[in-house]
C-alpha cells in the first residue's frame, strides 16, 4: 500500500453531508402543497354578520369565547379568554392570536 495522508477530521465530516441533487425542490413542493390546500373565504350571510357583530359588542376581555375564523387560506379555531377588544381597528386578541373581525366566520360564548 501508499504512503497517503491520512485526511484530517474537519474535512472527514464534509464528505457525508447531505446532498440535495434537485436545489430548491423541498420549497417548491411546500408551496404547491399550500397553493393546493388553500380555501377561499368563505362568504357569510347579512344576518350571521349581524349576529357576529352584536356578539363582538357584547363580549368583554376576561370573557371565554370559541372563535372560528379565516386566515391565509385556512379556517382556523381558537378557544380561550379574550385578552382585547379593539374595536377602533377591529380586532380582537385570544390567546396571543389577533383576529380580525371582519375574518370572524363564527363566535360563540357557550360554557367552556
Amino acid at each position: 500500500m501508499g504512503n497517503r495522508e491520512k485526511m484530517p477530521v474537519s474535512h472527514r465530516a464534509k464528505q457525508f453531508m447531505p446532498f440535495s441533487a434537485l436545489t430548491g425542490l423541498n420549497e417548491a413542493l411546500k408551496k404547491k402543497e399550500k397553493e393546493l390546500c388553500f380555501i377561499a373565504k368563505p362568504v357569510i350571510s347579512e344576518e350571521k354578520a349581524e349576529l357576529i357583530n352584536a356578539e363582538l359588542l357584547n363580549i368583554d376581555p376576561g370573557d371565554k369565547v370559541c372563535v372560528e375564523y379565516y386566515k391565509d387560506g385556512e379556517i382556523h379555531t381558537v378557544v380561550g379568554a379574550v385578552e382585547k377588544k379593539d374595536l377602533i381597528y377591529h380586532r380582537i386578541v385570544i390567546g396571543g392570536e389577533r383576529i380580525k373581525t371582519d375574518d370572524i366566520l363564527n363566535i360563540d360564548r357557550g360554557k367552556f
